[in-house]
């Protein structure tokens, strides 16, 4: 699992904490993003302007691109952590089907 930020290098070594706080440093308009990837499967957050955050997943290449907007840091965070353990993501919070 790798761990990709706007501002640099991915991170594979990575805990739960190391995580949450690459999230905590996402900074408007310098280093707004950053991906947590498994093989095809990842999810990314993506810090708006507004300081609200647009959180997304994808399951695989032919999957859709599943988004939640108006996220919390705390939101990111938790989603990210289910995501590294295992755990159930896809229902953390209410995604919808993202749309070109």
């Amino acid at each position: 699992m790798k761990l990709k930020v706007e501002s640099g290098a991915a991170k594979e070594t990575l805990t739960e904490k190391s995580i949450a706080e690459h999230l905590q440093w996402l900074v408007y308009p310098e280093n707004k993003f950053a991906i947590l990837e498994d093989g095809e499967r990842f999810v990314q957050a993506y810090l708006n302007e507004d300081g609200a955050y647009s959180i997304e997943y994808k399951d695989g290449d032919d999957e859709p691109i599943m988004q939640f907007e108006g996220g919390t840091l705390e939101q990111a965070q938790r989603v990210f952590q289910l995501f590294f353990k295992g755990g159930d993501y896809r229902s953390a919070l209410p995604f919808k089907r993202f749309d070109f």
